[in-house]
């Protein structure tokens, strides 16, 4: 997948310096960061479809469609 840079989602975020800070909660630690695809598709690396999110709010935007609803209408 990197040749083809279907993998390189983190790379679009850091090469245009999107601030690493969980889009949701604020963390900070980088090493708990994780790049979300908004419309999960993982093809779709543009970057108005990627965030930075926590490993916790990753996982609650993934699992509960209420909180994934809130998120995405507070982004627009």
């Amino acid at each position: 997948n990197w040749c083809t840079g279907r993998s390189a989602y983190q790379s679009v975020l850091r090469l245009n310096k999107v601030n690493e800070v969980c889009k949701k909660c604020v963390e900070e630690d980088i090493r708990v960061l994780t790049t979300h695809h908004i419309d999960h598709n993982r093809l779709n690396n543009h970057l108005r479809n990627l965030v930075w999110l926590c490993h916790n709010c990753h996982i609650l935007i993934h699992r509960d469609r209420v909180e994934e609803q809130k998120f995405v209408e507070a982004l627009v």
